[in-house]
């Protein structure tokens, strides 16, 4: 994900109470513990689906487009359920995003 940030800010930091407060004051580190969240270079904070689409939305090519249109509240709410179950079942999805070289 950071290879493919378009402006060099993304940053990952563990799901840990101490990161989420380095990262924000306004992230609750239980809800940190359980799903991703992301603070953009506002300090705006966002979370699970919603999140993700904030990310890949920095990308390029056609995962950034489609994410760019995905990331707006209503339409990321829509999709949580299918990003928690995705969350909860990674492993099992990890297989897909293997590099095979």
């Amino acid at each position: 994900m950071q290879r493919s940030d378009r402006h060099g800010n993304t940053t990952f930091l563990p799901n840990e109470p101490a990161s989420a407060r380095q990262a924000s004051e306004h992230i609750d580190p239980a809800v940190a513990a359980r799903t991703i969240v992301v603070v953009d270079d506002r300090g705006r904070v966002t979370q699970g689906a919603q999140a993700i689409f904030t990310v890949v939305a920095d990308t390029g090519g056609m995962a950034g487009l489609v994410s760019r249109l995905l990331k707006y509240r209503f339409v990321s709410l829509l999709l949580e359920p299918g990003y928690r179950l995705f969350a909860r079942h990674r492993g099992r999805f990890a297989i897909f995003f293997r590099n095979s070289g």
